[in-house]
């Protein structure tokens, strides 16, 4: 499950909204405390991780306008997008003292207080060369030094810092104190206030027992394997052992040293080791080949590899290896393992790799193909309707699995036979089925479990090489069930023809037109009846007409074409072809008009003249992958728009494909990851929506800003709030981008809102997706404020009813009024709720903080009988309401006090202005007239009453 956590507004502004898809298994470095386990990622952003629950917060670097959308399927995923980080790749990562973490990575430091508890409150501070003492920005180890305040930090070229977190000074450390090196590779505190300090010309012993400290420094004239010392460990009473580039050591109390390696045992996996830690007995070392493991009782080796384990570990690429505590933890570059007897793999990132090279999508799924892991197909997710898919991995691992893990193209076949059974794997086309140009050859997979493999081997040749760069379809429809599909190669063009015979027929220089054997892209087209086949390669572009078998070719000697170096190439829908180069875009007209685009070409948007990839969107509206950003161009202003990851969403700037998903919008594969960008949609602001003060609204408007990037308007834009929809109107800016308006009276009350707009392609948007709801605004009554017992509110107690009053629910809202009680009155007290509030009251005293009665749910009137004469307090709050009314009510208080009618009555009187005596005795009285006035004492005790007509009643205080 994923929860993606943002701010949400109720005003919106101009912006882009991107989706990435990010792997985070690639794991550099862990560290923790009890359950809480930090992991730093090589591109995939930090980690936080819950041992206990399983559930993970993830914090990204902040991009513009940035949304993550990661999913995953074993824990429960919180994204925090924060702009403080440094980068999404830290190498070092260490728990200091006062509730921090350090980050290390090449461009400084970033320290997350952990303070608050909640994820979302963390602060993030940053060190860097330019705002403190800091030496270098390539940070390569941290470490806390126990018992303390300190925190170390080793640093590429410039020594060690050492900062204080309590006294918030720095110390620096290098070459010209004694250290071996000012390349630090590790620091290490053993139990004799020691430190160790693995640098690339050998390890330092800083003795900090003395003042001033003393350094000493061990070397392979010592006895190690190797000056580049990576790792350092101490076993109490015996040795310190030591992991280099070049095996293992230990030193004896005595100044003996042993050394181990691949020499010594089988399960010696590498002697390049990484780290060293030590557990019940046994030492381990890791690498990139696994984990070793030596038992210090028995003096035996063993190992841990994913094929030992059965795949638990998962990678054998281990970067870093924790302990808990209760057990141990390793960081791979396949997740994140956990060990108590036996191998647990959890794995953040869908994506296999980010390193992605190729994709292509259809309406429902996006296929990844990356470079070095395989392929992805995430399939079922819709943003638009807060849909999270499924993923699928497909790598190689059996002969009937994709042929490589390397993916440098990925077609999805859309095409029907109408004859033979295709491939006899019983494809009946429909998008079932899916070609991976690789470099072991190329797979197709109809999506039914059946997959076939191509090489130069099967084929006899067909296929010249086994390193398939590009596939191209037939454009054309199946006639009598022949269907061709290309492939372009290191060494020659094939074109693979199944009908009532199949055949391969293969293309060279030595036998075409073709400029070059190094063939980098294909694009097929249907022109004038003909079929055209165009062949992007190293030295030129040539086309092949199909039907006739005749071919032509351009080169800068014959044509306008800026390069004959060409990556990439594509036939736009007025039949121009667009020729990507290593030096800018080259347009033909044909048959012979040429237009350059470069990023000399003033407005053009290019970032750089690389052209990885290009699509068509709608009309005149183009994408262009470069090896610096994404540019949008426009064909007829011959004018373009450049996104990076500094100016959007764009999760990498080196883009190496495009496609183009129906209702999503556009898709880039970057060396970093996958980013999409969201088209033809609302964009919101990223501040709350405030609660409006004051009675009701009758013109309370709503406002959001809607972007199609294709240039087109929407067809229609509604507003739903509450349960009422409202048709919204451009308010201002052009139809395709500019703001939508609705006006309407709220009532008091807690409103929640969504909108929705159906674009130009007929694809629905909602806002928020899914089933979700805005909050607010929260419309308060107009009496506001009266949320504290100083703004309370004095109200009589004659029985007036005082309506129009609203609390709004779960917002802490409370309403305060105060009456004044006569002692002995009984007061009826009535809280009238609307249909679906639920008001609950208390009384205090004057002090508003002595409690006399709770009334719990107030929907029906109760009694209250002050013990005094003096001023009472009523809170009233909300319960819980959940509808738009919710928390409207009317209050009355109705008592036997003045001014009171003629009748029958009884009440306590205390009568004090008679020298000692202070006693109460009940009065009852009967009188015609209305009693208009509080009694009065005179010197006598003699008891006056106030009536209307002019009249004054008095009572003998003796009776």
């Amino acid at each position: 499950m994923l929860i993606v956590l943002f701010c949400l507004g109720g005003s919106a502004a101009l912006g882009q909204e991107w989706y990435v898809r990010l792997n985070s298994d690639d794991i550099n470095a862990v560290s923790g405390e009890g359950d809480s386990l930090w992991a730093v990622t090589n591109g995939g952003g930090t980690l936080l991780w819950d041992l206990g629950s399983f559930e993970l917060d993830k914090f990204l670097k902040s991009q513009p306008d940035l949304y993550s959308d990661e999913e995953d399927t074993s824990a429960t995923v919180r994204v925090w997008i924060r702009d403080e980080l440094l980068t999404n790749s830290f190498t070092s990562v260490a728990v200091g003292p006062s509730d921090t973490v350090w980050l290390g990575c090449n461009e400084g430091i970033n320290v997350i207080d952990t303070s608050s508890g909640n994820a979302w409150e963390f602060g993030i501070s940053t060190f860097t060369v330019s705002n403190s003492p800091l030496p270098s920005n390539q940070i390569t180890a941290i470490q806390a030094r126990p018992g303390t305040g300190e925190v170390w930090i080793g640093t590429q070229n410039a020594g060690i810092a050492v900062y204080d977190v309590d006294t918030g000074t720095w110390d620096v450390y290098s070459t010209a104190d004694g250290l071996a090196s000012n390349s630090i590779n590790c620091i290490y505190f053993d139990t004799h206030e020691r430190a160790w300090v693995g640098t690339e010309s050998g390890v330092t012993q800083i003795n900090m027992n003395f003042d001033p400290w003393t350094y000493g420094t061990y070397t392979t004239a010592d006895g190690l394997p190797s000056n580049f010392v990576t790792g350092v460990l101490e076993v109490p009473c015996c040795w310190i052992w030591f992991t280099t580039d070049n095996g293992a050591a230990r030193v004896d109390l005595n100044n003996n040293w042993d050394t181990y390696g691949t020499w010594t045992d089988p399960d010696f996996l590498s002697n390049d080791l990484r780290g060293i830690i030590a557990v019940d007995g046994e030492i381990w070392l890791w690498s990139a080949l696994g984990i070793t493991v030596y038992d210090l009782t028995g003096g035996t080796w063993s190992s841990y590899t994913t094929a030992n384990t059965g795949g638990d570990l998962c990678s054998d690429d281990v970067r870093d290896v924790f302990d808990t505590g209760s057990d141990l933890v390793a960081g791979t570059q396949g997740g994140l393992c956990e060990f108590d007897g036996g191998w647990s793999c959890f794995r953040e990132g869908a994506l296999a790799s980010n390193d992605v090279r190729a994709i292509a999508s259809q309406e429902g799924e996006i296929w990844f193909g990356t470079y070095g892991a395989g392929a992805n197909l995430l399939a079922g997710w819709n943003a638009n309707e807060g849909l999270p898919g499924s993923w699928e991995t497909y790598s190689y691992a059996a002969s009937n699995a994709i042929a490589s893990n390397y993916i440098n193209d990925i077609v999805l076949d859309n095409r029907s036979t109408e004859g033979p059974t295709w491939l006899g794997t019983g494809y009946g086309g429909n998008g079932d089925a899916v070609w991976f140009a690789t470099n072991l050859g190329v797979s197709f997979f109809d999506k039914g479990s059946v997959w076939e493999t191509f090489n130069a081997t099967n084929t006899g040749g067909g296929l010249p090489s086994n390193h398939v760069m590009a596939v191209a379809l037939d454009p054309r429809p199946a006639t009598g069930g022949v269907i061709m599909t290309w492939f372009g190669t290191d060494n020659g063009l094939a074109c693979y023809t199944t009908g009532s015979t199949v055949h391969w027929d293969t293309y060279t220089t030595a036998n075409s037109g073709l400029p070059s054997n190094y063939i980098t892209s294909l694009a097929a087209e249907v022109r004038d009846g003909g079929y055209y086949l165009w062949v992007g390669t190293n030295w030129g572009v040539a086309v092949l007409d199909v039907v006739n078998d005749s071919w032509t070719t351009y080169d800068t000697s014959n044509s306008g074409i800026v390069s004959e170096n060409v990556r990439s190439l594509l036939v736009d829908s007025d039949g121009s072809i667009w020729i990507g180069t290593t030096n800018g875009i080259s347009i033909l007209d044909l048959p012979n008009t040429w237009t350059s685009i470069r990023t000399s070409t003033p407005g053009s948007g290019l970032g750089s003249n690389a052209i990885n990839a290009m699509i068509q969107g709608s009309g005149n509206w183009f994408w262009i992958a470069t090896s610096r950003g994404l540019t949008k161009f426009d064909k007829s202003a011959m004018a373009g728009t450049r996104f990076l990851p500094t100016n959007s969403g764009l999760i990498n700037g080196n883009v190496y494909d495009l496609c183009y998903q129906p209702c999503v919008g556009i898709w880039a594969a970057t060396r970093g990851g996958a980013s999409a960008l969201r088209q033809g949609m609302p964009i919101l602001s990223d501040e709350s929506v405030e609660p409006a003060m004051g009675g009701p609204l009758d013109d309370y408007t709503f406002t959001v800003h809607f972007e199609d990037f294709d240039g087109f308007a929407p067809s229609s834009a509604t507003l739903t709030v509450g349960a009422t929809k409202y048709a919204m109107q451009l308010s201002s800016g052009t139809a395709d981008n500019g703001d939508y308006s609705a006006t309407m009276r709220l009532e008091p009350g807690h409103w929640t809102f969504f909108f929705e707009f159906v674009d130009s392609d007929g694809c629905q948007v909602r806002y928020p997706t899914g089933s979700g709801l805005f909050e607010g605004p929260d419309i308060y009554d107009g009496f506001e404020p009266d949320d504290t017992c100083i703004d309370a509110r004095l109200v009589w107690t004659d029985g007036t009813v005082y309506g129009g009053h609203n609390l709004i629910p779960f917002a802490s809202d409370e309403d305060w009024f105060y009456f004044r009680g006569e002692a002995y009155i009984d007061y009826i007290i009535t809280i009238a709720p609307a249909a679906g509030s639920s008001v609950g009251a208390e009384i205090y005293r004057s002090d508003c903080t002595t409690g006399l009665v709770g009334t719990g749910d107030s929907s029906t009137p109760f009694v209250f009988m002050p013990d005094e004469g003096a001023y009472y307090f009523i809170r009233l709050f909300d319960q819980g309401s959940t509808t738009a009314s919710a928390g409207a009510y009317s209050l009355s208080i109705s008592g036997n006090q003045w001014p009171m009618m003629g009748h029958l009555y009884t009440r306590a009187a205390t009568i004090s202005a008679i020298g000692p005596q202070d006693y109460c005795d009940v009065l009852t009285y009967s009188t015609g007239p209305t009693i208009a006035s509080s009694p009065a004492v005179d010197a006598a005790g003699n008891l006056y009453f106030g009536a209307s007509y002019g009249r004054l009643v008095s009572l003998d205080p003796s009776f």
